[in-house]
Formats: C-alpha cells, structure tokens, sequence
C-alpha cells in the first residue's frame, strides 16, 4: 500500500510536470490528441452499450510492433471462445491506426488508459473484462491493483525484459515484484527473460518460456504474389532494378540513407529507394528533407495506378504497408539502430529471405539481432560509411545476399510455435472448460 501511494505520488508529479511537453506534440504533430478522453477511461456511449452485456477477453498491446505480434494469437483466440467479445488496447497513435486496419471489425479498438487509478477505474467498470492479457513489459501498478482487487485473471503474454528495462525495474522491484507475482501466467521469450522475471519476483510456476509471438506473424505478414506484382506495376519497377527499402527509420538517420543512395545511383543506375520513417508525425519532415537536397520522391500515398517509368525514391507515408514492400526488396536496411538505441524488428524482411543490415544499436532486439548474427543471417554495420560499403558489396555479389537471405528465412520458419504453445497455456488455466 506504502508503495502505491509513492508510486502514485511520483506518477502525478511525472505527469504535471510533462504536460508542457504533450502540448507541444499535440499542437505541432497532432501526437497524443486522438483518443484523449479514453486515456482518462471517458468512452462513447455506444462503445459502453456494445459492451455492456458482453463477456470480454481485453488484450492490450502497446504500439504497432506490439499489435503486430499478437495478430495470428487474435485470430486464435477468436476461433477458440467465439462467446467471447475480444477488445484490443494501444498506447500509441500509430498502434492504434494499424490495429484498426489489421484487425477484425467485430473487435473494437481504443486507447488504454493513463495509470491514475480513477482512469483505470472507470475503463474497468466499462470493459468489465473476464480475463486481461497484457503484452511484453506492459505492467502498471494501478491497472493491475485494480484488476487485482476486482478478482479479474491477468496475463502477461511474449513477455520480455531489456537490458534497460532491467536495470530500471530493480531499482523499482519494492513495487514491481508484488504486481508480478499476482499476474496468472507470464509466458517470457527468452531464458533470459524468464531469469529477470524470477528475480523481479514472478512466481517460478506461473513463468513459462514460450519463444517469441513475432516469429510467426512474419511470415504471415507476407505479400501475396498478386500484390508483389500490383507494387512493382504501381511504382515501375522492372525485375532488373535493385530494390533499397528502408524500414522504420528514425530522427536523423533519413538523411544519411537519402546520402547514401544518392552516391551509389551513379555507381548503379537502377537502385531504387523506399523509405519508411517509423512515425506518421515525421512523414512531412523527411519530405521535406528530401526535397531541399532536390532530389526526386514521390510520396506512396499519391501513387495511382501504373508508373510509365521506374519511381527512384518513394516515400512511405502509409500505414501497414512496409511488410508488403518488402518483398520488393533486393536489400533492406531495418532503422533505429544507426544512431538510436534499441532498433526494430528483422523479423518480416528476414522471413521473406531479404538480406537484412542494421546498425549498431539493437538492445531491443538484442536477442533476436544476436541469434541471427551467431549463424551469418544478417549483417551490421558501425556506421554510414560502413553501411556504404557493404551497400555496394552486396549489389556487386548477389552470391552473398542469397545466401544470406536463405539463413535469415531458415532461422525465422525453426522459431515458430509460441501462438500456439501461448493459446494453449491460456486454455489450460481460464478456459478449461470451453
């Protein structure tokens, strides 16, 4: 109890203190605006009656990465409890979006709330869910003390903890360890996070290791050969282009990959671009970017129809398309490792048998970026000129990017079962007798 009110207390300051900065981003990028209500737990009032008689299953995953991996765990849960009415959570804008369009319609989306307790309190009374299943770190000391003191079964599903994630929740385990060892069942992905969850204080029999939900939405995340062939008509690629598709690219790096291609085009005509920055808000910023060093891009979103001639640089600024492009690509490049800390997911370029760089920084997929590494699937660069250079030895050796490639799509198909390995844990404990 001690600890909550401190938590409470820190929480509210955190959060006064912070307001400047949500303002700002609201005012200048429309960031944090959608959905402001339901994060204080305020609901329409039709999505309170389409509730109101429901037996709600409430899975919450935090941005587009998270929704991205508990889709085929979704579609499972459908076909299992059909009675039930599933509702899916996001803290993000861009989670939000992309769980709305690769969703299901029957399952509402909406925003988790804000960890005040009065917030959570009033989505609880809303949502009145049988069962709570959270995602990877998702843990919040007043939700679950609310769940807990409502008798609602939690779960903490493809649950992970970072090297910093760590650090920080030892420093908090007087708070964290009583949350984590109420929580049902934990499935971890790794041994090592099985070991950090023991020692932040999940209980040994409810912690079970899984392997990771994101190796399966990979492959099923993959672009048919009609819509390989309606991208590559919409953008004028031929089979003898080289494809450059950079993925979820952050502050600063975009202009060091536009650089980039720029050099090596007059090296190799027929290198084409795509560029996806990770964030919605930045789209006109990278635009731009571009345009003021007066190259050529064209924005995906004004693309119609058929390209008379091939597109040199495209801009993503869609949702849910990046898995699609991919299997455009003759090389990738997965962003926010070349100067950020953490990077992004492989995972979808590496199943499609892509030859995958990334940059320096991958501590949030540190696991995943080593066991790839360990068996020569991928490649990482140091820097931008490192980068280069290995940009212009794979476009000279197509020998190497298959054969890369050929790794990476092995590694991901010997890491599939968590989905179901997950559904059948959950069946075991809530569901015996569906």
């Amino acid at each position: 109890m001690i600890g909550l009110i401190i938590y409470n207390l820190l929480f509210l300051l955190a959060f006064l203190l912070s307001i400047p900065f949500f303002v700002f981003k609201m005012i200048k990028y429309g960031k944090y605006r959608a959905g402001i209500l339901q994060r204080f737990g305020f609901y329409p009032k039709q999505f309170r009656i389409f509730l109101s008689d429901k037996k709600t299953i409430w899975l919450h995953a935090v941005s587009v990465g998270e929704v991205m991996s508990v889709l085929p765990f979704i579609e499972g849960l459908e076909k299992q409890y059909p009675s039930n009415q599933i509702v899916v959570s996001t803290t993000t804008l861009s989670g939000n979006l992309i769980a709305r369009k690769k969703i299901s319609r029957k399952i509402p989306v909406f925003y988790f709330p804000l960890d005040f307790f009065w917030s959570v309190s009033r989505a609880l009374k809303v949502i009145h869910p049988s069962v709570i299943i959270l995602t990877e770190t998702e843990i919040w000391p007043n939700f679950l003390s609310a769940a807990f003191s409502r008798s609602i079964p939690v779960s903490l599903i493809n649950a992970r903890v970072s090297e910093k994630s760590y650090i920080r929740y030892r420093f908090i385990k007087w708070l964290v360890s009583p949350l984590l060892s109420r929580i049902d069942i934990i499935t971890a992905q790794t041994t090592e996070d099985v070991d950090r969850l023991k020692f932040l204080g999940a209980r040994p029999a409810r912690l079970k290791l899984t392997g990771n939900l994101k190796y399966e939405t990979a492959l099923l995340q993959a672009a048919s050969s009609d819509e390989i062939e309606n991208y590559r008509n919409l953008m004028g690629f031929s089979d003898k282009d080289i494809v450059w598709v950079c993925g979820s690219t952050h502050e600063g790096e975009e202009i060091i990959l536009v650089e980039i291609w720029e050099r090596l085009r007059k090296l190799f005509p027929s290198l084409r671009l795509i560029i996806a920055p990770r964030h919605p808000e930045r789209w006109k910023k990278v635009e731009v970017l571009i345009r003021q060093k007066g190259l050529p891009c064209i924005k995906r979103s004004v693309l119609k129809g058929k390209a008379l001639v091939p597109l040199d640089m495209i801009l993503l600024d869609t949702m849910g398309e990046l898995s699609k492009l991919y299997a455009l690509a003759s090389i990738v490049f997965v962003g926010k490792s070349l100067l950020h800390n953490g990077g992004q997911n492989i995972l979808e370029p590496a199943s499609l048998g892509k030859p995958v760089l990334f940059g320096p920084h991958m501590e949030n997929f540190k696991d995943i970026s080593d066991l790839f590494l360990a068996s020569g699937a991928v490649i990482q660069v140091q820097d931008g000129v490192d980068l280069e250079k290995t940009m212009i030895r794979l476009i000279k050796n197509t020998k190497e990017c298959d054969a890369i490639g050929k790794k990476s799509k092995d590694i991901v198909q010997a890491n599939q079962g968590a989905t179901r390995k997950t559904l059948s844990l959950l069946r075991e404990i809530y569901f015996q007798s569906k």
